[in-house]
């Protein structure tokens, strides 16, 4: 039989420990002994952050700590992420909070993070930290990488577009939040194809000739910072430009990456790949057995026009099938051709067709990142507020990473390395 409790039998005191709360398998308690060690290593870097003047600030590691938070779990608002770190037990000892602990406000949260951070590079230098922490523990082989992008819309509106020069991005009002989005930047991620480890992010405009640019400023700076040059890169079509391909064969780098080629005709007339090119002569000789020669220009996009004379193809017996509309035949070549070769030779090989398999993993981390941790659309503005969200993008994504390895029996954190 059931009674009503007519005493008030709650305890008056409690003894709690906020540390023996957070389950042992929990992911923050997993990363947490990596993102002690790393900040302890930057402590030197984040002294200047410190105000010695006028009233408290915020600490800068609560406010690394609490955007880690905030991007593991896809809390996009920086209101909620204060919420949530006012409620949740596990945030809070993330967070260096204890219960009585006062959590910042989201207003001095928001002020603090776009003041403190933007003029530095506390989050570059905290995420090389961290791929230095996935090679040490043997995560990162270099041997081969892999580079691609992905449009992550703006925080902006296509109804109040400017210039990027004639924005301030430092005024009050262009903090404020905007309406429907048109606009995007691109997320570079290069990655070591071993375990998926980033190795380098870079945030440009959403165009893919920007998008080429920074594969080739990742390369380098990884391997001017890092150490770091790969015996092959892996890349998808946006990236086989001659340009690009000639710089890639010319740093000694295998290029496992598809030529960019449009000189296919689907006309019926005879294509650039039905004349053979004489390098000894440097002429192109037609199925008539004609030959096309070239001045030597170079034009605006780089290729050589190498060209047949007009009384050859008024008596040739191909012309209706080879240049009907045009008084004599034209062939563009590339400056980097032979380097355009050298990547259509690899083409068909097992190593090839190895490298378009693991060209996946970085198309992965792209879709991880929008559906498991909600970054669909930036909170930040301007190029600088890009550079920002995705360098803590790639490290939360590179925090889970190096924790699945070191604790293989997480839950939500899949181990993807391969020998």
């Amino acid at each position: 039989m059931m009674g009503r409790q007519t005493v008030d039998q709650s305890q008056l005191f409690y003894l709690f420990n906020l540390e023996q709360r957070i389950p042992q398998r929990h992911l923050l308690r997993r990363i947490d002994p990596i993102v002690a060690r790393i900040l302890a290593e930057l402590r030197a870097k984040l002294e200047p952050l410190y105000s010695e003047i006028g009233r408290p600030s915020i600490d800068p590691e609560l406010l690394i700590r609490m955007l880690v938070v905030g991007y593991c779990y896809g809390i996009r608002s920086e209101r909620k992420l204060c919420e949530e770190v006012e409620l949740h037990l596990a945030y809070r000892w993330f967070c260096r909070l204890d219960l009585e602990a006062e959590v910042p406000d989201h207003s001095t949260f928001s002020v603090n993070r776009h003041g403190r951070f933007r003029d530095g590079d506390v989050l570059r230098e905290l995420f090389e930290a961290l791929v230095r922490a996935c090679m040490d523990a043997g995560l990162v082989r270099g041997e081969g990488f892999a580079v691609d992008a992905s449009v992550i819309e703006a925080d902006a509106s296509r109804y109040h577009g400017k210039a990027p020069g004639e924005i301030d991005w430092s005024l009050p009002e262009c903090q404020t939040r905007a309406k429907r989005v048109q606009f995007g930047y691109g997320l570079n991620y290069l990655i070591d194809i071993k375990c998926a480890v980033i190795v380098d992010v870079e945030a440009t405009p959403a165009r893919t000739y920007d998008e080429v640019r920074a594969a080739r400023t990742m390369l380098e700076r990884t391997e001017a910072t890092l150490a770091l040059k790969p015996h092959r890169l892996v890349a998808d079509t946006a990236y086989g430009t001659g340009k690009f391909l000639g710089w890639l064969v010319g740093t000694g780098v295998t290029p496992h990456i598809p030529v960019w080629d449009k000189s296919e005709r689907e006309d019926g007339t005879l294509s650039r790949s039905d004349f053979t090119f004489d390098k000894e002569r440097n002429v192109y000789v037609c199925p008539a057995g004609q030959l096309l020669k070239t001045t030597g220009r170079v034009g605006a996009d780089h290729t050589l026009k190498y060209r047949a004379s007009k009384r050859a193809c008024d008596r040739c017996p191909l012309k209706p099938r080879c240049c009907p509309k045009t008084p004599s035949r034209d062939i563009p070549r590339d400056v980097h051709e032979e380097e355009r070769d050298v990547a259509r030779a690899l083409m068909g090989t097992p190593e090839y067709d190895k490298s378009r398999d693991e060209r996946k993993k970085v198309e992965m981390r792209f879709a991880h990142l929008k559906t498991h941790h909600r970054f669909e659309r930036m909170r930040l503005r301007g190029l600088s507020g890009a550079r920002d969200e995705f360098h803590l993008a790639a490290i939360v994504q590179n925090l889970k990473t190096l924790a699945g390895y070191l604790w293989p029996s997480a839950p939500n954190v899949p181990v993807v390395c391969v020998a």
